[in-house]
C-alpha cells in the first residue's frame, strides 16, 4: 500500500519505516490523512540520508533503489503527487552578487532532481537592499543575502528572522595586465595606495617588492575601478583596505558605498567587469560567482599570516573555519562575524558568507500564505543546500561551508517553527533530523 491516506502505489509504509530507521530517524505516529506530513516524511528522510546513502540504500542523486523504485530520481512534474510538488520563491539582495540568482536556479533544479519530485525554486534580484522590501512585505519565502539585517531593516521586519549560512563567497582582486605568466602578488596597503592615488604605476617599488623577478616596467598606468552602486562586495573590499591602511580607514573607511578618492565608478558587477576587460592596466574586485572577465587575471592577496592566497573556493572556506566555534556564530549574532582578514595561512582575506534568511515562524509570519507543506519543503531545500549541495558549490565559484557551519545551519533549521510548533527535530547522534508534528 502507499503512504497512509494517499491512495497511490508508492513504497509500502513498512519499507519506508525500515529505510527511515536505517537512517536513524523516528517517524511521527500515524494519526490522520495529511499530505503535508507525507511531504515532511519524504523530505526529511532524504535530508537525513546525506552521507549515509551507501549504508541505507537511499538514493543521493538522480537514481532510484530497488526498495523505493521511482521515489527518488529525475525530476517528475508529470503526474507527480501533490506532496512531492512545491513552489518556493526567493529573492537575492540587490547588494549581493547577482550571480547568486543563477546559482539558486541551478541548486533548485538539482534539488528537484535529487528529491524525485517537482520542486520549482524561483529566484530573482530584490527590488531593494537586504531584506527590504520582499521579505518585509512577504512577497517571497526567503531572501539570499551576504549580511545580517541592520537596525533599520530589523525594525521593519514583522517578526524574527533566522539566518542560515549556505556558502562562502570570495571577492577576487582582478587586473588587466596581459602577458604575465603568474598571478601578481598584492597586499592591502598596496591596494589602498592604488585606490587613494598614491600608487599610479604598476612598476612602483611597493608593487615590485611583492613581485621579485616580474618585469612591470612597460605596464600601463594603474587604472583603479570600483562599483558605484551599493554592494556587499564594496563592503568586504573597503573593510579589507581599512584594516590594512590607517590612512584609508581615517579618510575613507568601509561601507557598501563610500566616497572613493580616485578611480572610475561602474554600475554593478557587469559594468565593472566590462571596464576590466576593455582597459589595459585596470584593477578592480569581483565576487567569483560569475566568469572571469576576458583579458583579466586574479591576484594573490596577502593575508594576515603573510601568505599570498588566490580567491579559490577552498581558501574562502578556510577563512570561515575559525568562526564555526565562535560565541557570535553559536548565538546567531551574525552581525559580529566578518571573514575579512581571517586568521590561518590558507585563508583568503576578502570573503563574505552567503546566508538564506527566513522568518522563524513560517506559519505566523506569512499569515497562512506559506502552506505547511511548502514550509516543510523550504526547510528541506535549505537543509539539502547546507548538507549535500556543498559538493557542488565550487563549480559556482563559492566555497563550501566548513563542517562546523553545516552543524550551525542544521541547528538553525531545526529551530524554525510553524504556528509555534517545531517542524524539524534534532537527529540522534547528529545523524540527521526527525520530522515533527504540528
Amino acid at each position: 500500500m502507499g503512504l497512509e491516506g494517499d491512495g497511490r502505489d508508492e513504497p509500502s509504509r513498512e519499507a519506508f519505516e525500515a529505510q527511515a530507521a536505517a537512517a536513524g530517524l523516528v517517524l511521527p505516529r500515524r494519526t490522520r490523512p495529511n499530505p503535508w506530513i507525507a511531504a515532511a516524511l519524504v523530505g526529511m528522510v532524504v535530508a537525513a540520508s546525506v552521507g549515509v546513502g551507501d549504508l541505507t540504500g537511499w538514493a543521493i542523486g538522480p537514481r532510484e533503489t530497488e526498495s523505493a523504485p521511482g521515489l527518488f530520481g529525475v525530476q517528475n512534474c508529470v503526474g507527480a503527487p501533490s506532496y512531492l510538488s512545491a513552489y518556493l520563491s526567493g529573492a537575492v539582495s540587490a547588494l549581493a552578487d547577482p550571480a547568486l540568482v543563477g546559482a539558486l536556479g541551478t541548486w533548485g533544479g538539482e534539488f528537484s532532481n535529487w528529491s524525485g519530485g517537482c520542486v520549482h525554486v524561483e529566484a530573482r534580484t530584490s527590488a531593494g537592499d537586504g531584506y527590504v522590501p520582499e521579505l518585509v512585505t512577504q512577497e517571497v519565502d526567503f531572501v539570499t543575502t551576504e549580511a545580517a539585517p541592520n537596525a533599520s531593516e530589523a525594525a521593519e521586519l514583522p517578526t524574527g528572522v533566522d539566518l542560515v549560512p549556505e556558502a562562502v563567497a570570495p571577492v577576487a582582486v582582478v587586473y588587466n595586465l596581459p602577458g604575465l605568466s603568474t598571478p601578481l602578488r598584492l597586499s592591502g596597503s598596496v591596494l589602498a595606495g592604488m585606490y587613494n592615488g598614491s600608487i599610479t604605476s604598476w612598476n612602483d617599488p611597493e608593487v615590485a617588492a611583492l613581485n621579485p623577478g616580474v618585469d612591470l616596467a612597460a605596464a600601463p598606468t594603474v587604472a583603479p575601478a570600483y562599483r558605484s552602486d551599493a554592494a556587499d562586495a564594496n563592503l568586504a573590499f573597503t573593510t579589507f583596505l581599512a584594516e590594512s591602511s590607517r590612512a584609508w580607514n581615517a579618510s575613507v573607511g568601509a561601507g557598501s558605498q563610500v566616497a572613493w578618492p580616485c578611480g572610475v565608478g561602474e554600475d554593478g558587477a557587469a559594468g565593472l567587469a566590462t571596464y576590466l576587460t576593455s582597459t589595459a592596466g585596470a584593477i578592480g574586485y569581483l565576487e567569483t560567482g560569475g566568469p572571469l572577465p576576458a583579458n583579466a587575471s586574479e591576484a594573490q592577496v596577502q593575508n594576515p599570516s603573510g601568505a599570498f592566497v588566490l580567491p579559490d573556493p577552498a581558501n574562502a572556506t578556510a577563512a570561515a573555519a575559525p568562526w564555526g566555534n565562535s560565541s557570535a556564530a553559536k548565538s546567531d549574532d551574525w552581525s559580529n562575524v566578518s571573514l575579512v582578514n581571517a586568521p590561518g595561512a590558507g585563508s583568503y582575506p576578502i570573503a563574505t558568507i552567503v546566508y538564506f534568511a527566513l522568518y522563524h515562524d513560517l506559519g505566523q509570519a506569512y499569515a497562512g500564505a506559506l502552506s505547511a507543506a511548502n514550509g516543510t519543503w523550504l526547510l528541506t531545500f535549505l537543509w539539502w543546500l547546507a548538507a549535500d549541495a556543498q559538493n557542488d558549490t565550487s563549480a559556482l565559484g563559492v566555497g563550501p561551508l566548513p563542517a562546523s557551519f553545516v552543524t550551525l545551519s542544521e541547528q538553525t533549521l531545526e529551530s524554525v517553527d510553524y504556528d509555534g510548533s517545531s517542524v524539524l527535530e534534532g537527529g540522534e547522534g547528529g545523524g540527521g533530523g526527525e520530522t515533527g508534528e504540528f
